[in-house]
């Protein structure tokens, strides 16, 4: 494994199952697990119904021989089989959708504080858009207008999903981070992985993605590419 520690974080922005090949992201995500048959469990609860995804994500780890399940309404009311479903999995994925409900459903249940468990086991834990948004310290959300959601801070970093896409969220990203401070990560067809004290840029839309770190140094945006290579984190997070 890259760095030290047993850490392992992947958040994606844009692309998924209708753009790009999100299977290069099932790979690394199983090559990262450090198991030929993973164990992988999806959350949908972004989603109207928690399952919906898993017919495209879960058959996408069930053709490259894991183990799939995913969390139910039932699991997270009862809490102790969702706490028993996420402490089971080698990867973890978390959907996107709407970021206030994935966050009042984690959160509810406690199962925010498991997923940070989980993680610090050394489980593969990984989010698309909100589900990005919920790995990091916030990011900026959309219901019928931009606006910013706390996740569970694995990764202290303010997150934009789709800063191509949607312009719009790039720019409340930029001025959210004006004002907040703290250094900031924009993905689009791309994630950001990390493995102990390394951190790349994942590409699964090779025609056009963006992989940014970003911030404000003395009042001036700055933005730093996230490398495809392996890189040490702590220096590409100084802004």
């Amino acid at each position: 494994m890259i760095g030290s520690g047993t850490e392992k974080y992947m958040v994606f922005g844009g692309g998924g199952a209708d753009d790009g090949d999100f299977g290069i992201a099932a790979d690394e995500m199983i090559a990262l697990s450090g198991r030929e048959h993973p164990r992988f469990l999806f959350i949908g609860f972004a989603q109207l119904e928690p399952h919906h995804g898993f017919e495209y994500y879960g058959e996408l780890f069930k053709s490259r021989g894991a183990d799939c399940s995913f969390l139910t309404q039932d699991d997270a009311d009862a809490v102790a089989p969702a706490r028993e479903k996420i402490l089971w999995a080698d990867i973890i994925f978390i959907m996107g959708g709407n970021t206030g409900k994935l966050m009042r459903t984690l959160r509810g249940a406690g199962l925010d504080r498991t997923l940070r468990e989980a993680a610090l086991r050394g489980a593969v834990t990984s989010g698309f858009s909100a589900g990005g948004i919920c790995l990091c310290s916030a990011g900026v959300s959309k219901n019928e207008d931009y606006l910013v959601e706390d996740g569970i801070g694995c990764l202290d970093l303010f997150f934009c999903p789709h800063p191509m896409s949607r312009g719009g969220r790039y720019e409340t990203f930029k001025r959210e981070l004006k004002t907040r401070g703290g250094t900031g990560l924009a993905c689009d067809g791309a994630g950001f992985e990390v493995a102990g004290s390394g951190c790349r840029a994942l590409v699964f839309c090779p025609n056009g993605y963006m992989a940014k770190i970003c911030g404000y140094r003395d009042g001036e945006w700055i933005e730093r590419d996230v490398p495809t290579e392996w890189t040490d984190l702590a220096s590409l997070m100084n802004i």
